[in-house]
């Protein structure tokens, strides 16, 4: 029971948790007076008369009002306990026969089943004690999906003789899976504080990997398909968590918009009078933005499903001339440095970029596009007033020759990488001098006949002055340059 109570993220303690010196009554006492929640296990043994603890400690807890009476064993309730409504486990938790090469005297149980009423009845009674919400629902997904219920181990629960009649639990059920989906969307939307979603959303990832490493066949895989689609969906409403639409479509953050000031203080250095006047900006509304900008691996992806032909030259950096030269022949593939899968796709002009997001929006059904000058910023400044997010360095172009792979880079406060200083990033924004009419909203301002469009971020070959939050460009929006790239930005549903 303390594993499968473990499973669900709850913490236990019985007197095994004792270290060596501790005082036993006092530090028993102790924990008493502070449990939110004490489950007693009546056996025949409870109410021997030699051994008087196990009664006193269930009597503590019940005048507490936090005790949750359970029957382990079959035995006759002596009062104060016979009123009390103890739920019956006798069939649920049952001695396994095969457990003979065991510790414990050769006993072990085997697991029940999630949909129990009695089980279910015990997990709805600490539901109320401990403030959590659906561990009922929870624990009918670690079941269903074939999770471990022996310490998160599915592979040791198998050798410990945990049976968890997977043949049973794995069979595909269509209703059953949009249910668990149901299930999983509202716990993860009751995420606290103290344990995150982020948190419940990487519990359950591990999980449904370890299912997928133990059980190849085609039953484990429904399960864990279906699993991570409704993973995707439950974690794409809630701020702080991270997700993915397809297998190879970019990991996205989810953003609660809220108040910040876009541009640049006038004291700040290397400040050019296009990022001021400084505003206001509420944006009101939550989204997702990619961690990284899209690598190569991502665009070559989209390039061959869809064909799309490379342009006949981009600007890239000519070093004998010391500038930037339209270069024939240079392209996304050949920019004029090496570059791996996981470095950010340069040389993709604003026109292409805008084909790669309606390309994303068709794959998944759900909306992609190139983020406002607004959200780039709000994102990467990550609740920073300063020219940089806290905790991020960047060197100038006297230290780089290329772009760097994104997997090197440090994360800011709000999970994005390489936001700042290795790719300029296009913005949906028409190049605006200044924000003297920029919205509060901070919608994105278009203007018909404008051919320059926003980059933000600063590139590999940028002077460290330009690389700042505030820092922003104008580009062609037709012509691929081999220091700008791109990260998308994907609509969401606020939970």
């Amino acid at each position: 029971m303390k594993r499968r109570l473990e499973a669900l993220s709850v913490k236990c303690w019985y007197d095994l948790g004792l270290d060596a010196g501790d005082d036993w009554r006092r530090t028993v006492n102790e924990k008493l007076e502070s449990v939110p929640a004490g489950v007693i296990a009546f056996t025949p043994d409870v109410f021997d008369e030699t051994s008087p603890w196990v009664l006193y400690e269930a009597e503590f807890l019940r005048d507490r009002k936090v005790a949750v009476p359970t029957l382990f064993e079959q035995c006759k309730l002596q009062p104060p306990f016979a009123r009390d409504h103890a739920r019956n486990l006798e069939q649920w938790f049952q001695p396994y026969s095969g457990a003979a090469h065991l510790p414990h005297e050769g006993r072990a149980w085997t697991s029940g089943p999630a949909n129990s009423i009695e089980w279910q009845s015990v997990l709805k009674a600490l539901e109320s004690l401990l403030g959590r919400s659906n561990l009922t629902g929870l624990d009918e997904i670690i079941y269903r999906t074939g999770l471990a219920c022996f310490g998160g181990d599915l592979e040791l629960a198998i050798e410990h003789g945990f049976d968890l009649d997977l043949r049973t639990s794995l069979q595909p059920n269509l209703d059953d899976l949009v249910r668990l989906q149901i299930i999983l969307s509202d716990w993860l939307a009751a995420a606290s504080e103290s344990e995150p979603a982020r948190s419940r959303v990487r519990f359950i990832e591990a999980g449904v990997s370890r299912l997928v490493r133990t059980h190849s066949g085609a039953n484990a895989q429904f399960w864990a398909d279906g699993v991570r689609k409704g993973l995707n969906a439950a974690a794409s409403k809630i701020p702080g968590s991270e997700f993915r639409d397809l297998e190879t479509s970019p990991a996205m953050r989810v953003l609660a918009g809220r108040s910040f000031r876009i541009g640049s203080p006038d004291h700040e250095v290397g400040r050019s009078s296009d990022e001021g006047p400084q505003k206001e900006i509420q944006l009101k509304h939550q989204f997702a933005i990619a961690v990284t900008p899209t690598t190569v691996a991502q665009w070559r992806d989209f390039v061959d499903e869809t064909g799309l032909s490379d342009p006949a030259a981009i600007v890239s950096w000519n070093h004998e001339a010391r500038s930037w030269r339209l270069t024939q022949g240079a392209s996304w593939r050949a920019p004029g440095f090496e570059q791996g899968d996981t470095h950010p796709v340069v040389g993709v002009s604003w026109d292409h970029a805008k084909l790669y997001c309606q390309w994303l929006t068709d794959m998944t059904g759900q909306t992609y596009r190139l983020p406002t000058e607004a959200e780039w910023e709000f994102a990467a400044r990550a609740g920073s007033d300063g020219p940089l997010p806290d905790g991020v360095e960047v060197a100038g172009a006297s230290a780089r020759a290329g772009t760097a792979a994104c997997i090197t880079l440090h994360k800011s406060s709000f999970g994005l990488i390489g936001m700042i200083g290795n790719v300029w990033e296009w913005c949906e924004d028409s190049w605006v001098r200044g924000y003297s009419d920029l919205a509060s909203s901070g919608e994105p301002r278009v203007r018909a006949g404008q051919p320059l469009r926003v980059a933000r971020g600063g590139g590999w070959r940028s002077p460290e002055l330009d690389l700042r939050c505030a820092a922003r460009k104008g580009f062609y929006h037709a012509e691929g340059h081999s220091h700008v790239g791109f990260r998308v930005v994907r609509h969401v549903v606020a939970s």
